[in-house]
């Protein structure tokens, strides 16, 4: 994002400059990519051919995973700039009949203190998982994710169809290790119904290891 800058007039009074809600949203702006940055380490180019997947931190070569049926995966996420989301993607690179969802959950906290997925922002369905290949979804009103927030990508199926994902050497590992240190913990998982994306997210959640669904953030 350009830095956004405060018109404050010719002369003071003269009501030529923004007004007190512009003014703020544009600091809140420009404070907010700052702090992205600084939690993020790099700002992400705009390359809409190839888009990002949620969690990608390394250069390993993507992996595969068979999908849980009904098993819904949570990835968590922090963009180091304004990010205008268009569409949602996973590949399927073994078949199985049946659909997909992926979706964008807030952040909100448990009773202990615990980042946790809440309310459902943006989502999309019935991708076909019955056939290999892409499988996009268009965000119908598009979704723009703000810099420095915390984001939970997500991602269900209702059947166990096999999809890219990133390898354990890929994934960022800011969910921690396992109680012996030893396992990283590449996700969040929930027993979900289906392909449905429930709103809100479900409170009791399960680390996850291994490979990690790779979920494409399309802009």
């Amino acid at each position: 994002m350009t830095q956004q800058t405060i018109n404050v007039g010719a002369t003071p009074g003269d009501g030529t400059g923004d007004a007190a809600s512009v003014a703020f949203g544009k600091a809140n702006a420009n404070f907010a990519e700052l702090y992205g940055r600084l939690s993020g380490g790099t700002a992400w180019p705009v390359r809409k051919a190839t888009p990002k997947i949620a969690g990608d931190w390394g250069g390993t070569a993507l992996a595969t995973l068979a999908l849980t049926a009904a098993r819904q995966y949570f990835v968590p996420l922090v963009v180091p700039r304004a990010m205008p989301l268009t569409a949602l993607k996973i590949s399927v690179t073994t078949a199985s009949a049946g659909t997909a969802a992926i979706g964008v959950y807030a952040n909100t906290q448990d009773a202990s203190g615990n980042d946790i997925p809440g309310a459902l922002l943006a989502s999309v369905t019935g991708l076909d998982t019955s056939a290999t290949g892409d499988k996009s979804g268009t965000i119908a009103a598009g979704y723009t994710l703000q810099p420095g927030t915390l984001y939970w990508i997500s991602a269900i199926a209702s059947a166990a169809a096999t999809v890219r994902a990133l390898a354990v050497g890929s994934v960022q590992t800011v969910l921690g290790r396992t109680v012996n240190n030893t396992t990283v913990i590449s996700y969040l998982y929930a027993a979900g119904s289906g392909s449905a994306l429930p709103n809100p997210a479900p409170s009791s959640l399960s680390a996850g290891t291994g490979s990690c669904p790779a979920l494409y953030l399309v802009e």
